[in-house]
């Protein structure tokens, strides 16, 4: 059996299991993408002070939706390179794209990074796949039927104390305008929590989370 049938195998409602596996075969394709590009001179252009775009972005995002195109044709998608600066997302199915989470590790050659593809049905998450290339790392989940990393089932921590917990955050790129609120929170999580890691790519931390 192949990765991506072992990664749906779980999903037992057709139509589901269906779109799973497109959405595991886009992820794979961008990712390859990715993968060949990480060692190679980069294209940066910046969309702010801090948040770059790369041309492994651009590539990724159009390999994915070609692939979702492809494989579940007739589907809206919002994907982060080509949505604009105000998306609003529509009504019905949509695929939510970003093509490349993690751009500043891979321009920085910091190897945690992925392709992040989720199912929207009115607002309402159906179905999500997360693939880090560097890893080679496929997480997959859909709606009433759990999540899998590479075909094995994950659950998230039974702890129930801070104190062994080891939690993730993220920073805006606007930081400067919340610097004091940021350093205030670690402050005071920080000392409650076993560790905390910011890692750069809030995709990778929430499926992390969840196995």
């Amino acid at each position: 059996m192949d990765r991506i049938a072992d990664s749906v195998q779980h999903c037992t409602d057709p139509d589901q299991k269906r779109l799973l596996t497109a959405a595991c075969r886009a992820a794979l394709v961008g990712g390859s993408i990715i993968r060949e590009l990480y060692n190679t001179p980069h294209d940066i252009t910046m969309k702010g002070a801090i948040n770059l775009v790369t041309e492994a972005d651009v590539a990724s995002e159009s390999a994915v939706i070609a692939s979702l195109n492809e494989d579940a044709p007739g589907i809206t998608f919002m994907a982060e390179e080509s949505a604009g600066d105000n998306p609003k997302s529509p009504e019905g199915a949509v695929w939510i794209i970003d093509p490349l989470d993690g751009t500043t590790n891979f321009a920085h050659g910091f190897p945690f990074f992925a392709v992040s593809i989720a199912l929207l049905e009115d607002g309402i998450p159906r179905l999500g796949v997360i693939y880090c290339p560097m890893q080679d790392e496929l997480f997959a989940a859909c709606s009433n039927h759990g999540a899998w990393l590479n075909g094995t089932p994950i659950g998230v921590t039974d702890t129930r104390f801070l104190v062994e917990a080891l939690v993730a955050t993220g920073f805006p790129y606007d930081i400067h305008k919340h610097l004091n609120t940021v350093l205030a929170q670690m402050k005071a999580v920080l000392p409650k929590v076993r560790d905390i890691r910011r890692a750069g790519a809030a995709a990778v931390d929430l499926a992390y989370v969840a196995c």
